[in-house]
């Protein structure tokens, strides 16, 4: 069970979302809870990712986000990028995903 919700993990964060949603579906068959699977915005990021994407989501541009944390416009890209990859989302995804936060 272990090694299967490892690979998981390496395929949500790969972005091979396909392969994540076949390995959900296996440990959902085993038992395992797909809630706890699910990434939540409120769980899975840091702070400064959390507060990037929400900005993000409600329309900033990279350049109000980062005047808004008093970082540079490429730390928010970094930011962005790491909560696209840990959400298994883009920017498009991203206002619906951080809805579904529990």
């Amino acid at each position: 069970m272990a090694a299967l919700e490892q690979g998981l993990d390496i395929a949500r964060d790969s972005g091979a979302l396909g392969l994540a949603e076949r390995a959900r579906r296996e440990l959902k068959a085993a038992g395992v809870s797909p809630h706890r699977l699910r990434p939540q915005p409120s769980r899975d990021l840091t702070a400064l990712q959390l507060r990037a994407a929400q900005l993000t989501a409600a329309g900033r541009d990279r350049h109000e986000v980062a005047e808004s944390l008093s970082v540079s416009p490429a730390r928010v890209d970094e930011l962005l990028a790491a909560v696209y990859r840990t959400l298994g989302t883009d920017a498009k995804g991203l206002p619906e995903t951080l809805n579904e936060d529990d």
